[in-house]
């Protein structure tokens, strides 16, 4: 009977080990870094625009890690012009950029953000439908 009582006791006493780690606090999840983030905010993907206009193209990047230090535009993947800030980075920047919508057809406007340290974005990519003007 004693080796039974002390066999219950010792099963109890597991149980409320056990127990206690139930209230345990969940592991905490390595942080993927995150990276800056660009965008068009005035062109949407899909957008039609006449061959010979200025297009006056409104980008904004943000990063709330670490700022951003820089926005590249390129147009068909090559590049084509750049926004840099003066002095620190900053959490969100804007800055405006013309772009001559030359060559009928279809044409491809991408955007890279950077970080001071050289931490890019991912590519923000829009295309753009560039139809021929009316003739005079």
């Amino acid at each position: 009977m004693i080796r039974r009582a002390h066999f219950v006791l010792a099963l109890l006493i597991a149980l409320l080990c056990a127990a206690c780690n139930l209230n345990a606090p969940p592991p905490t999840p390595v942080p993927t870094p995150d990276v800056p983030r660009a965008y068009f905010n005035n062109l949407e993907n899909g957008a039609i625009v006449t061959e010979g206009t200025d297009v006056q193209l409104d980008i904004v990047a943000q990063d709330e890690t670490a700022g951003v230090a820089k926005i590249e535009l390129y147009v068909d993947g090559e590049f084509y012009n750049e926004g840099v800030v003066a002095g620190e980075p900053v959490p969100i920047f804007r800055v405006t950029m013309n772009w001559l919508a030359a060559g009928a057809g279809r044409h491809t406007l991408g955007l890279l953000a950077y970080r001071a340290d050289g931490t890019a974005s991912d590519d923000t990519l829009i295309a753009v439908e560039v139809v021929a003007g009316a003739e005079p």
